[in-house]
């Protein structure tokens, strides 16, 4: 083909973006490579007399024409001016002449895989998968109930195109009055009742979400109530409350929780009647969020003897606040130690009258519509009005959405599943199942290469699972830790595509407090307290990097060096000198073994964990 650029071009197009290239040299670095070879052959004039000191590089290369110039000419042949020497533009000619068997190799590893992939494998890239949100409804002060059919399309704007984005119901939704107003939760064996939300008290629930059954300020809690309870306090089931106002017996309730989940609980559900008693829901209770492990929808059929605001309704029972209905979880699975991850997830939020909505037609799209989650308070109402309906709310973004995916990331999600064929064998096979499966995990430490190779081999292949900061199963920044149930899910996932042979073990990070302390000298008219607080955030900040809000892992197998952290403070703008440093009460360095990461802590931090630890 006499045409080369053509031909590039031509290949260019069906080539996703560079990719690999079997040769990536360009023209100058030829030209290069020639002048280096010839600088090695002496020359001999047409009588065979050599010059010791002319080689084949000075007549190539002659009248200034360096690499660099020559490699301009042939990309612009005006600079040459008609002065070029023959031997010089037979040498570009002969590299114009290779430039087509060159595009045809570096087409080749695209054909290689088009051909492996797509025509024997059969594989091929994954369509756009449509984003969800959740969406709550209010109704007109005057319709009681009103039924919002499936499908039913509610605008999100335009994409960058002008194309309308809609969303569509998935479910029907029997909506009414109800409204979230209170959750209260007591530990099994306990007479405690601790109030996480309480809209007629005044007492709201966090923005950043809250875990349930975790710590909550002493004047949330009632002791001592006297009240009776339907079952003995001997058993051991934690019980969590949820109260709604604005129900009616017979209605449907119809939730979204929006949580960040840690295991499945094993959840039964009651609801307080007329009598003042608890009486099972469980058969109309219908729970997508598979005991509130994932985000989802929640539903059910409220009885006709359910309590509530009637005049002629008892107190509800354990205690709980007249006025609203009541129901109640007893959930089998105790949570893990208050020092280790606990088995209840992190609730965001509850809606009533909730339901999710999938967004029409992603393929049409703009990718980028699906690329980014749609912000929150995004869609206010439907496409068409619906009569009653006062108001329609999205207070978080959408999920899940992803745009088709390009040539190019088709190529490397293949690669990599090429690369362990779905089984863990060895250790890389294991860490990158576990990457791409779990979101929750940042990285996977395996053992050293001195430890993998000592004999006798181990017979348990342990792993260090490194959580996403983000994704913990625990309350403490600082020591990021996953719940026993995420760990065995992983571990029998690894366990059911290893080798029978193999004894695949994972565990959370070990965490080693190094105790600091110092004595600094700060500049003039600094004041100490906010000095101190400066510099022990610039530490955090450069030792214990994921603390931070921004996802990341621990580092396993650290080192502080003395030197380094002295250097580290000395460093900081408003500190003069540093008079005194010690690491665990020595002028020395501490270093981690490989399953561990190092934490500092200062001295009161320090005495509250040991306390926490201690803890029975």
């Amino acid at each position: 083909m006499s045409d080369v650029s053509a031909l590039e071009n031509l290949l260019s197009s069906l080539v996703a973006g560079e990719g690999f290239k079997l040769d990536n040299r360009s023209i100058e670095s030829n030209l290069a490579f020639v002048e280096q070879y010839a600088r090695l052959i002496p020359y001999e004039d047409p009588a065979g007399r050599r010059d010791q000191e002319c080689t084949w590089a000075d007549i190539l290369f002659m009248g200034g024409n360096t690499p660099q110039k020559l490699a301009a000419m042939y990309q612009d042949r005006s600079l040459a001016a008609g002065t070029l020497w023959p031997q010089q533009a037979l040498l570009l000619a002969v590299l114009q002449m290779l430039e087509t068997p060159r595009a045809l190799l570096n087409y080749f590893p695209y054909a290689h895989r088009q051909l492996y992939y797509r025509q024997l494998l059969g594989l091929s890239e994954r369509a756009a998968e449509p984003a969800r949100v959740a969406l709550a409804f209010q109704l007109a002060a005057t319709t009681a109930e009103l039924l919002i059919p499936a499908d039913t399309p509610f605008s999100a704007g335009q994409d960058r195109q002008g194309v309308p984005v809609q969303y569509a119901l998935d479910r029907s939704l029997l909506a009414n009055h109800g409204e979230w107003s209170d959750l209260y939760w007591r530990r099994g064996g306990t007479d405690a009742l601790y109030i996480a939300y309480d809209r007629e008290q005044g007492v709201l629930w966090p923005e950043q979400g809250r875990r349930l059954f975790g710590a909550l300020p002493e004047q949330q809690c009632r002791l001592g109530t006297g009240e009776t309870f339907d079952e003995p306090r001997a058993n051991e089931k934690d019980l969590l409350y949820l109260g709604f106002a604005g129900l009616r017996p017979g209605q449907t309730l119809s939730l979204f929780w929006q949580l960040q989940g840690a295991k499945a609980l094993n959840m039964t559900w009651q609801y307080a009647d007329a009598q003042g008693h608890w009486a099972p829901l469980d058969a109309t209770v219908i729970d997508e969020t598979a005991g509130l492990f994932r985000s989802g929808c929640w539903s059910a059929i409220l009885p006709k003897d359910i309590g509530g605001d009637d005049a002629g309704a008892l107190a509800p029972p354990d205690g709980l606040p007249p006025g609203r209905c009541w129901l109640r979880a007893l959930i089998d699975n105790a949570a893990a130690p208050a020092v280790g991850a606990s088995d209840y997830p992190v609730v965001f939020g509850l809606l009533t009258n909730g339901m999710t909505a999938t967004m029409q037609n992603p393929a049409a799209l703009d990718p980028s519509s699906l690329s980014q989650p749609l912000p929150a308070n995004s869609m206010a109402q439907p496409v068409s009005a619906i009569a009653g309906l006062s108001k329609t709310l999205q207070p978080w973004p959408s999920w899940g959405g992803r745009p088709a995916e390009v040539q190019e990331a088709f190529f490397e999600r293949v690669a990599r599943r090429l690369e362990h064929r779905n089984r863990a064998l060895t250790w890389q096979d294991m860490v990158s199942i576990l990457k791409a499966r779990y979101s929750a995990v940042f990285e996977v430490a395996t053992p050293s290469s001195i430890k993998q190779t000592t004999m006798p081999a181990a017979r348990e292949q342990r792993l260090i699972v490194i959580p996403l900061n983000t994704e913990k199963d625990n309350d403490d920044p600082v020591r990021p830790l996953l719940n026993q149930a995420k760990l065995q899910d992983m571990q029998n996932t690894l366990q059911r595509l290893a080798s029978p042979w193999q004894n695949i073990v994972l565990e959370n990070p070990a965490y080693r407090d190094v105790s600091i302390d110092y004595s600094l000298t700060f500049q003039p008219g600094v004041n100490p307290d906010y000095g101190l607080r400066q510099v022990r955030q610039a530490l955090e900040q450069h030792y214990m990097p994921w603390i931070e809000d921004r996802p990341g892992g621990v580092k396993l197998g650290g080192k502080l060096d003395y030197y380094d952290v002295v250097a580290q403070i000395q460093r900081q703008p408003l500190v003069d000198r540093v008079n005194r440093l010690e690491l665990n009460g020595k002028k020395a360095s501490v270093e981690g073994e490989d399953h561990e990461a190092l934490v500092l802590v200062w001295p009161v931090e320090a005495l509250a964990h040991q306390a926490i630890q201690e803890r029975p």
